[in-house]
Parts: C-alpha cells; sequence; structure tokens
C-alpha cells in the first residue's frame, strides 16, 4: 500500500478502514482479556454484558478470535502492492479471510441464541450473517471462474459487512454516553445499533463498488 501514490478519496478511505480494523481488533482483545477475567469489569456500565457474554464463553471466545484474525487480514488483503508483488500469498490470504468470514457468520447464528438486544438484534445477526455467506461464497464461485471483477466486488461487500461489526461498537457506545438523557437499557438499543452500524458499512462498500466499477468501465 504506497500512500504517496493515492488519491485523497482513497486515503480517506484507508484511513476509514484501518479505523474500523483497529476497533474490531481492539474490541476482540478486550472481550478475550475478559472473559479470562470475568470479574476484572468491576461494576462498569460494561459489567452485565461482560457477565452475559461471559455465560458463553466458549462460543464468545471463538466469535472474539475470529475477528481478530479478520481485523489483522483485512488490511493485508485489501493492499494491492500485495497483490501486485505477492500474488500466491494473497490467493492463501483470501482463503484464509474467506474461511474466518464463514466462522465469524456461523458463530454469529449460535449467539442469537441469547441475544442482548432481542428480536431486534436477532433479526440483524440473521440477516447480514446471511449476507456475509451469501456474498463470501459468490466470491469464491467468481474465482473459480477467473472472472476476478465480479469476484472483486463481491468480495468488497463481505469485507464490508464484517466491517459493520466494527461500526456498531461507536454507535453502541454513543447509545451508552446517551443513555442518562434517553434512559434506554442496552436491550433496547442493542438491537438498533447492530442495524445502524451494518447497514452504513454496507451502503459504504455498495457505494464505492459501484463508483469505482464505473471508473474501471471509462478505462481505456
Amino acid at each position: 500500500m504506497q500512500q504517496a501514490h493515492l488519491s485523497p478519496e482513497r486515503r480517506v478511505l484507508w484511513l476509514v478502514v484501518l479505523s474500523l480494523c483497529a476497533i474490531a481488533a481492539a474490541v476482540s482483545v478486550r472481550r478475550l482479556i475478559t472473559l479470562a477475567d470475568p470479574a476484572g469489569s468491576g461494576t462498569s456500565p460494561l459489567a452485565a454484558l461482560d457477565r452475559q457474554f461471559a455465560a458463553h464463553a466458549g462460543l464468545t471466545r471463538g466469535h472474539a478470535l475470529a475477528g481478530l484474525v479478520l481485523a489483522l487480514l483485512i488490511p493485508v488483503q485489501l493492499s494491492a502492492r500485495l497483490r501486485g508483488c505477492l500474488p500466491a500469498l494473497h490467493r492463501w490470504m483470501g482463503r484464509a479471510l474467506v474461511i474466518v468470514g464463514i466462522g465469524v457468520a456461523l458463530t454469529g447464528y449460535a449467539m442469537v441464541a441469547a441475544p442482548v438486544g432481542g428480536p431486534l438484534e436477532v433479526s440483524a445477526i440473521v440477516f447480514y450473517g446471511t449476507a456475509l455467506l451469501v456474498s463470501l461464497l459468490t466470491a469464491w464461485r467468481y474465482i473459480r471462474r477467473r472472472d476476478v471483477t465480479h469476484h472483486r466486488e463481491w468480495m468488497l461487500r463481505a469485507v464490508a459487512i464484517m466491517l459493520g461489526i466494527a461500526t456498531t461498537r461507536p454507535v453502541v457506545a454513543a447509545f451508552f454516553a446517551t443513555s442518562p438523557i434517553t434512559r434506554l437499557a442496552p436491550s433496547q438499543f442493542f438491537g438498533a445499533a447492530f442495524w445502524i452500524g451494518f447497514t452504513s458499512t454496507a451502503l459504504a462498500g455498495e457505494w464505492y463498488i459501484r463508483r469505482t466499477r464505473k471508473h474501471r468501465q471509462l478505462r481505456p
């Protein structure tokens, strides 16, 4: 990734992607730490959530580990320099991204058995978990046909959905910060936060796909 050759638009894109991956990594590490020491949260506003996740420690740990791997893989996999200089590594990392992404979707399905935000959160997880699986499997099918153009578009859709996992966190934080005013409990706003987070990055990803598709079509 050669930042010096990036347009201002792509610089902003990379800043957003790296920021979201950093958030996802930090959240995953925190979750793993709290699972190792559930009492460490004390009486913080997140303590009740930590206890709820600790009740399903094995599943939560697998989900957090998969999220951490995705946060580390996504920026590297999107690097044009890696794709150009080390195409074999790019392909193998792409396979890893697909496998881990499927793992995230499946563990997300399993975690709806005890949702924090009730039916609204369940609907968001099921909808975007399914969309993620469809995007990954469609991207895989296209690359098997050596259709790089459509493979790229479906992988970008998958990445946008995966980044939605990170986008929900600032939204949740905003709900927590305003809870003294709104009087909303996590069970009341978690579902809305999931829909807002996932939908915003999914729409941003689709906008980027369509914009770059137009630019590619205009190339001689």
